[in-house]
C-alpha cells in the first residue's frame, strides 16, 4: 500500500503533467479516493495554477452537495482571497455545487 506522501506527490505529478488528460485524470481520482483527496488538499492550501487545476478537476468530479467537499467548504472560500482570477472563478463554480 503506497504511503500517504507518495500519494501527495503522484497528485501533484499528474496535475503538473499537461499531456494527462483532464478525462484521464478525472478516471483516475474518481477510481482512487485517496487520490482524490489529495487532489481536494491541493486545491485549499495554496496560489498556483497547480492549485487552479487541482480545484478545476476536483469541480468535473464531484455531484451537487458532494460530502467530499462539504467539509471542506470554509478552506474552499479561502481561495477567494487569491490573486490568481482563474483559481477565484473555479473555487465560486465548486461553492456553488454546495448547499
Amino acid at each position: 500500500m503506497p504511503k500517504s506522501d507518495d500519494i501527495l506527490l503522484e497528485a501533484r505529478s499528474l496535475l503538473s503533467f499537461k499531456s494527462l488528460s483532464p478525462k484521464d485524470l478525472m478516471a483516475k481520482m474518481k477510481k482512487d479516493a485517496t487520490l482524490f483527496g489529495h487532489i481536494l488538499e491541493i486545491g485549499c492550501q495554496d496560489d498556483s495554477a497547480i492549485t487552479w487545476r487541482a480545484i478545476w478537476c476536483i469541480r468535473h468530479c464531484i455531484e451537487p452537495n458532494d460530502l467530499r467537499i462539504k467539509q471542506h467548504s470554509k478552506r474552499i472560500i479561502n481561495n477567494l482571497n487569491s490573486k490568481h482570477e482563474g483559481l477565484k472563478r473555479e473555487s465560486l463554480k465548486l461553492l456553488e455545487l454546495i448547499e
